[in-house]
């Protein structure tokens, strides 16, 4: 079931759990004085956990990763991007719970830049999964209490090449990074026994598992067969949520095998205008309803807005592209 229009569940009573979630919070060339996040707070209260991809890291180290050439820099195929600090603040404004961290600007500023963020959302009780300084540390899962439940969040890149996986810092055994999945593109036997074990350890002492993909093709409505393979692949191998990000526009949400898969819910804040959402899910007698609240950055600030045509238009590209061919 894709995420249309006219898609529904109704609930005899309060759902078991209530979850928001934002797509990338890039705060880059964002003033703090802005209070970019302020309108989301109201919406987040009504909510158990609020979810946000932190794409930009908050830092003021100065040395910047050497795996971003200066060529491409200069040819805008990479960027190198941080954001002040003080914008821990602006999460805790917005009563954003917990952030997912592997995405292609996290180790921008290296290990010294990261742990400087890090430090400071561990400071504001912000629980945050997918780098590390270590492989397993990347991995790990982060727990997030919302209700009753126990949430495990864990999140990794998911490019399709290991270039460029690797321009990004992917966690070794010895160095810190980021978590990756080096699929290749390619969704295999070995594949799917990697996401079995990676979401199954999350699933200990955990009632729900939240898998974080950042992936896809910027710019691009519809997703990729790769992401929708990966997806589905993670629901199969035991997720409850799979939310992605990364392309900075929306694309559809689908309910596959009862579970929810959100492709991309483009910028949660930038510094440029756009059109976005946020998608509310809930849990009720183990049945998963969304809810989608478009959203509009202008000024540097979200707000909710009115009209969800966008994301509708996306729903349909998305069904001609997958659901049609079923």
């Amino acid at each position: 079931m894709v995420l249309s229009a006219f898609s529904f569940i109704l609930f005899a009573g309060p759902p078991d759990v209530s979850l928001l979630f934002g797509g990338d919070l890039m705060l880059n060339a964002v003033p703090v004085k802005a209070a970019p996040l302020r309108a989301l707070a109201p919406q987040a209260a009504k909510h158990d956990a609020f979810f946000a991809n932190l794409e930009i890291p908050l830092t003021d180290v100065r040395t910047a990763t050497a795996r971003k050439t200066p060529k491409e820099l200069r040819e805008r195929d990479q960027y190198i991007l941080k954001a002040d600090p003080k914008h821990i603040a602006s999460l805790k404004q917005a009563g954003i719970t917990a952030v997912s961290l592997a995405n292609n600007h996290a180790m921008d500023y290296g290990w010294r830049g990261l742990a400087q963020q890090n430090d400071a959302l561990d400071a504001a009780g912000i629980p945050h999964a997918g780098a590390g300084k270590n492989a397993a540390a990347a991995a790990r899962p982060t727990t997030v209490i919302a209700g009753k439940h126990r949430i495990a969040l864990i999140s990794s890149l998911a490019f399709m090449s290991r270039t460029a996986l690797w321009k990004c810092t992917p966690a070794t055994t010895k160095q810190p990074g980021i978590m990756v999945l080096p699929f290749n593109g390619t969704i295999n036997d070995d594949a799917r026994t990697k996401l079995k074990s990676w979401i199954g350890t999350a699933r200990k002492n955990h009632d729900l598992v939240v898998v974080a993909l950042h992936w896809g093709i910027e710019r691009k409505a519809v997703p990729s067969p790769y992401q929708v393979a990966l997806g589905r692949a993670c629901i199969d191998a035991g997720a409850d949520i799979v939310w992605g990000h990364h392309p900075h526009v929306l694309q559809a949400a689908e309910i596959y095998e009862g579970k929810p898969i959100m492709y991309s819910l483009g910028n949660l804040v930038s510094p440029t205008p756009a059109q976005s959402a946020l998608i509310s899910a809930k849990l009720q007698d183990g049945k998963w309803s969304l809810n989608v609240l478009p959203t509009a950055i202008s000024g540097a600030r979200v707000k909710f807005s009115a009209s969800r045509a966008d994301y509708d238009r996306r729903v349909r590209l998305f069904e001609r592209a997958y659901i049609s061919k079923q």
